[in-house]
């Protein structure tokens, strides 16, 4: 179907794309592809303007503000705005590519140099978008296609217009799609939550299953029982008697020896 050049590490089949989707590279769909700015005077303190950075972006591929940085107000104009996406170009090469949607929380945001954000045509769905770009980055594909330097890769924003091919359905079928995706993963993160709730139980279960065990109590049906056999069959003379495990205890512990 198409006659891009994806190489041997882009992880979607051009050629089986539904008839009405369309194959291209990023700029194709996008009216600005632009880096943020550099500040080497950041603030812990929340004073000035969060300066999104690459840890702001998970590898969930949404915004994370557990740590931010913040600078002047004054540093730079370049701002996000909700319905952009944010696409991490400067990273180890494990971690480049990370793709997150801006919302609302996001808004008016700064965004450094390592940081690359895209908006895209009226006719694509930002989140289509970040979504695409964000599998992109858990396939590995900007892995194998990033520039490597000493201790970090990169992926420039002329690369990223001119050499990452991007699918595209029509703009209906877009909607469907990040709808069907956020409900999937919905149930997913409710999956998770559960897995950690059954995991937390099973670690006070097996507590309790020790204390169970050194309390007697996962032995006391087989006590019961072998006393009832006892009652009704007692041993014959001579015998090995049920309450075998008596003979073996030292004697200050035998029934017979307690006081």
């Amino acid at each position: 179907m198409s006659e891009i050049d994806t190489g041997m590490h882009y992880p979607i089949n051009l050629d089986r794309l539904p008839p009405s989707w369309v194959a291209a590279f990023v700029g194709d769909f996008c009216d600005s592809i632009q880096s943020g700015f550099a500040c080497g005077r950041h603030s812990d303190s929340d004073i000035g303007v969060p300066h999104l950075r690459p840890m702001n972006i998970s590898r969930n591929g949404e915004l994370d503000f557990e740590v931010v940085k913040y600078v002047a107000s004054d540093s730079d104009e370049r701002r996000l705005r909700e319905d952009d996406v944010l696409f991490n170009n400067t990273n180890s090469p494990e971690l480049i590519g990370k793709t997150a949607y801006v919302t609302q929380k996001g808004h008016g945001l700064a965004f450094s140099n390592h940081m690359t954000r895209l908006k895209f045509h009226r006719d694509i769905n930002s989140k289509f978008g970040a979504y695409q770009l964000h599998y992109l980055w858990m396939a590995r594909y900007f892995l194998h296609g990033c520039v490597k330097h000493v201790n970090q890769a990169s992926v420039s924003a002329t690369e990223l217009a001119r050499s990452v091919p991007f699918v595209v359905s029509p703009i209906n079928e877009q909607h469907r799609i990040v709808a069907k995706i956020e409900e999937l993963f919905s149930e997913l993160d409710k999956g998770i939550e559960n897995l950690k709730t059954a995991q937390a139980q099973l670690k006070v279960y097996r507590q309790a299953l020790l204390k169970h065990a050194f309390e007697g109590k996962l032995t006391a049906q087989w006590r019961a029982e072998r006393h009832a056999k006892q009652s009704v069959a007692p041993a014959k003379a001579g015998a090995q008697p049920l309450n075998d495990m008596d003979s073996r205890l030292p004697p200050r512990f035998r029934e017979g020896d307690r006081e």
